[in-house]
């Protein structure tokens, strides 16, 4: 057998995984499809798109990793909210633990902030406060989302910053990537001593000893990236940590006028609340920092932030957007082959065997999880018989109506040779023949 095609797509459980779209420290997300099966003995075909965030092979068989994994999962599945990233939950198959989430064609905040940047552009007051307003509308969702009892699961993402803001080419921008969040359902403990998330953007509460923190710190990480879009600036840098610890802890911070002329009194009294060090002066939750964003100039509609999203980055995303659908056109892999895994450096990946991609008509499986029997000659007859059973009902209808047309028994009768007197004679004794009239009762 020849060796399949690199660009094949691999197939993990109910989905095919494609190319790389994104990556981060510890994980790449792909491009992938939903493979539906609508007739189990039918090819699969490719449904619904999503983004499948895997951890890097040097992560994969860490079991502390995967249970961060599991716990992000668990986390961002219970967020349901336009302004977050939607999570379906993890799929386990072999050694791998991976996220399904929907498929969002877009940029992330980062990525445009280096692209104004560039451009030497400074972002309009506009634009920025209607980004700020809908991420502080996805933050407020997951610190008020509840488990399916009601319980309050007190989420806090902890790693609020650009590169974890999408926003959409439907200019909707979204809150992704709960893998350090802290939250009731977390299994994963941090552990003592260790501070996760990135220092440039966290709470000075979260520099202290126990890390536990509150709604709060979302707020105040989302001051510092509103800082800088206003100034195109860094606030703080990750160069020397102990500078960095000292400027969060003691340093004044600079009103975004000083660097950006222009702005209002009104915004810098709005930064300055948002990043205050004492959590009784700053902003009590999300919500009523984004009513204070909506007071101090107008925000942007989405369709103004979706312009400028591809004002910023249109070639990166029409790059993106003929990637997606070049994949899109690749045919599924063999049943039997291992395929490597599309746009993968190095040797191929196993895929599963043949068996588990047989039923990829739901997620779970069978309930008495027993082998699918094999079908006799009678039973496969049968069901090419009830396959064929609608289109004989269509025609047989499409007769009827048409034989009603011409005249019904008439044209039926004389088709068979009978006179045309018996014809009528039969028609009206039946009552059938509107036009015709009833002889008289003898």
């Amino acid at each position: 057998m020849s060796s399949p095609s690199p660009c094949l797509p691999r197939i993990v459980g109910p989905y095919a995984i494609y190319g790389e779209v994104g990556a981060g420290g510890m994980a790449v997300v792909h491009f992938g499809k939903r493979l539906d099966r609508p007739d189990p003995e039918g090819p699969a075909r490719t449904g619904r798109r999503v983004a499948l965030k895997c951890l890097k092979p040097q992560y994969a068989g860490d079991e502390e990793f995967r249970g961060m994994f599991r716990d992000e999962a668990r986390i961002a599945s219970a967020v349901v909210h336009p302004n977050v990233v939607r999570t379906y939950g993890a799929l386990e198959h072999g050694s791998e633990v991976v996220l399904v989430m929907d498929y969002v064609p877009g940029e992330t905040l980062g990525r445009l902030l280096e692209h104004a940047h560039v451009r030497g552009e400074a972002i309009p007051l506009t634009i920025v406060l209607g980004v700020i307003a809908q991420v502080l509308r996805g933050l407020h969702a997951a610190h008020e989302a509840r488990a399916a009892d009601g319980a309050e699961l007190h989420i806090v993402h902890r790693d609020m910053s650009p590169a974890n803001v999408l926003v959409g080419i439907d200019g909707i921008v979204r809150v992704l990537d709960f893998g350090i969040a802290q939250a009731n359902v977390r299994l994963e403990a941090t552990r003592e001593g260790r501070l996760k998330g990135k220092l440039a953007y966290m709470a000075p509460e979260q520099l202290g000893a126990g890390g536990h923190v509150t709604r709060r710190a979302d707020v105040y990480a989302t001051s510092v990236v509103l800082w800088e879009l206003l100034t195109g600036k860094r606030l703080f840098r990750n160069d020397d940590v102990t500078a960095t610890v000292a400027d969060k802890l003691f340093a004044p911070i600079d009103p975004p006028s000083r660097h950006r002329p222009g702005l209002s009194s009104a915004v810098d009294r709005l930064v300055a609340q948002g990043l205050a060090r004492d959590l009784e002066r700053r902003f009590a939750t999300a919500h009523d920092m984004e009513v204070a964003v909506q007071r101090v100039f107008p925000v942007a509609a989405p369709g103004q932030i979706a312009e400028w999203v591809l004002e910023q980055a249109r070639d990166a995303l029409t790059s993106r957007a003929r990637a997606v659908l070049a994949w899109e056109r690749l045919p599924l892999p063999p049943d039997d082959s291992p395929v490597p895994l599309a746009g993968e450096r190095g040797g191929a990946i196993e895929a599963p065997p043949a068996e588990a991609r047989k039923t990829h008509a739901e997620d779970r499986p069978r309930v008495d999880d027993e082998p699918r029997r094999p079908q006799t000659a009678a039973a496969r007859s049968l069901r090419l018989w009830h396959r064929a059973a609608w289109p004989v009902s269509a025609i047989a209808f499409l007769l009827c109506v048409w034989l009603n047309a011409r005249g019904g028994q008439r044209w039926l009768t004389e088709l068979l040779g009978r006179s045309a007197p018996h014809a009528a004679t039969v028609g009206r004794e039946a009552g059938d023949l509107p036009h015709a009239t009833r002889a008289p009762s003898k």
